[in-house]
């Protein structure tokens, strides 16, 4: 499923690109409109493609909910114990920053847009010499125009690409996403955190780490449905001070390659 998500998601970028690249280069005088447009439909494909984890996640909310309840902590025991953790406020910071060059992809998406509109010597760079260099070879103008769009367009794509690579090796995790329930509980088929987002068991964990003076039992995991889109990995932190009965539990229904203790 994780697959098929991931392929959808790169066939539908490419069927844009071309798209998008062939009506730019087919009406260049509609491009104030063109550009908006292609932003709103990248954006259209996000929720599209979320929105089918989000369909997983309800059904898998159910089924987890259904089962025998082996461990649980309300939400003003976690608050408690998360004020008594003084190193998670300098966390969060990194997290922000993460996040911060996540969003630098879009701004840099319009910049370059609102660029090509109102400059020609920009427009020029990325558009017009592009076209020369491509109708060089080609010897068709029109070819060689929808040839340069799909360059700057498949640029820009590479450029977001790269930022969100970037943002996600903060804090020494392939993508920054740490997540802290307010409540949780644990039952016999999954872990339900604050009554809306359930993993079923068995959970597939690449880390497996306990902290004991910090109480909380934290585990690395990649498919979470309606958080995780294309891979990004989760960090999920539970707060308790039964760190052994937490801990077990999690052991026994998880596949674990990797558990640290601190």
């Amino acid at each position: 499923m994780k697959c098929m998500r991931r392929l959808l998601n790169y066939v539908m970028t490419i069927v844009m690109i071309l798209l998008f690249s062939y009506l730019s280069a087919l009406a260049p005088q509609w491009l104030s409109i063109i550009f908006p447009a292609y932003i709103i439909a990248f954006m259209a494909i996000y929720f599209i493609i979320t929105g089918l984890s989000v369909k997983r996640m309800f059904k898998e909310l159910d089924y987890v909910s259904k089962g025998v309840t082996l461990f649980e902590e309300s939400k003003e025991r976690v608050l408690a114990i998360r004020r008594r953790d003084r190193k998670l406020l300098e966390e969060s910071k990194v997290e922000m920053k993460g996040f911060a060059l996540q969003f630098l992809g879009f701004f840099i998406l319009i910049i370059f847009f609102t660029l090509i509109v109102s400059s020609a010597e920009f427009r020029y760079l990325l558009i017009d010499f592009p076209s020369k260099v491509y109708q060089n070879i080609i010897k068709n103008p029109g070819w060689a125009l929808f040839l340069s769009y799909v360059t700057f367009y498949t640029f820009l794509f590479i450029i977001q690409f790269v930022i969100l690579k970037i943002s996600g090796k903060k804090g020494g995790l392939t993508r920054v996403s740490l997540l802290i329930p307010s409540k949780y509980k644990i039952t016999n088929r999954g872990l339900i955190m604050d009554d809306s987002i359930a993993i079923k068991f068995p959970l597939e964990l690449s880390d497996l780490r306990v902290n004991r003076s910090r109480k909380f039992v934290e585990f690395v995991i990649r498919s979470m449905p309606g958080i995780s889109y294309g891979g990004v990995m989760s960090r999920v932190r539970l707060y308790t001070t039964k760190i052994d009965e937490l801990a077990d539990i999690i052991k026994k229904y998880s596949k674990i390659i990797k558990e640290v203790k601190s």
